[in-house]
């Protein structure tokens, strides 16, 4: 973090809605110096770390990707979890073969981002692809006719995208 940190305006851009902050809530000095861990082997014992695979995934097909993913996925068990001792838990998705070893997280990464997207940032919904077409297809589909953009209307469903949130935002 320390090292995207703009030595003027700081961690955060004001120009970001989704990464601007109060200032009181934005740390002095830098994250580092809030470290207490020593690297030493055990040092992380105490903690669960939740690994989100969905980072990580090699899409069907693809071959760029595999050698930098599973040396990430083997880097991180072998360092966070044999080395420094931490329990780690990880996310599930289908495009990843699950490690037999790892607990699965629960609620799971894309449960709670399921969740989390509908408050805070329910414009991502209405995003559309590079054709034109809706990238939430299951939104377009539940709601009823909106415009998502100037002369693009999408919609066949009967709900009012805020009902959609808030079913989504409850698990629903």
């Amino acid at each position: 973090m320390d090292a995207l940190r703009d030595p003027e305006i700081g961690y955060y851009d004001p120009r970001d809605a989704y990464t601007t902050v109060p200032r009181s809530s934005v740390l002095a000095t830098p994250y580092a110096s809030h470290t207490k861990v020593s690297g030493a082997p055990g040092s992380l014992a105490d903690m669960r770390i939740g690994v989100i695979r969905e980072s990580m995934l090699i899409r069907p097909g693809e071959k760029a990707t595999v050698a930098i993913c599973t040396a990430a996925a083997a880097e991180i068990k072998m360092i966070l979890g044999e080395r420094l001792g931490a329990t780690l838990v990880e996310s599930s998705d289908p495009l990843w073969e699950p490690d037999r070893d790892l607990e699965v997280m629960t609620p799971d990464f894309r449960q709670a981002l399921a969740r989390l997207v509908p408050v805070f940032m329910p414009d991502l919904l209405f995003r559309l692809r590079p054709d034109g077409q809706p990238l939430f297809k299951e939104f377009a589909a539940a709601i009823r006719p909106i415009e998502f953009a100037p002369g693009k209307v999408f919609g066949t469903g009967t709900m009012t995208p805020i009902d959609y949130c808030v079913e989504l935002a409850e698990g629903g």
